[in-house]
């Protein structure tokens, strides 16, 4: 599962660590995002293969966030 690269996009600090955690620990590589800005970068920059993406971002609406990748 290692090669398997998540892309966690969530708003809430904790969900987003906790739901970091266990996945790490099913042994997939994580890469998290606050905002939809961190987001993009992120996505840019490693090619994820699953986007995990809360709706409610701090700086607007998450399913945006699919129209600009």
């Amino acid at each position: 599962m290692g090669s398997v690269c998540i892309e966690i996009i969530e708003g809430n600090p904790h969900l987003r660590s906790l739901l970091g955690w266990h996945l790490q620990q099913l042994e997939y590589r994580v890469h998290q995002a606050a905002s939809i800005y961190q987001a993009r970068e992120v996505f840019l920059s490693h090619q994820p293969t699953l986007v995990v993406l809360d709706a409610d971002l701090p700086d607007g609406d998450g399913i945006e966030f699919c129209s600009l990748c």
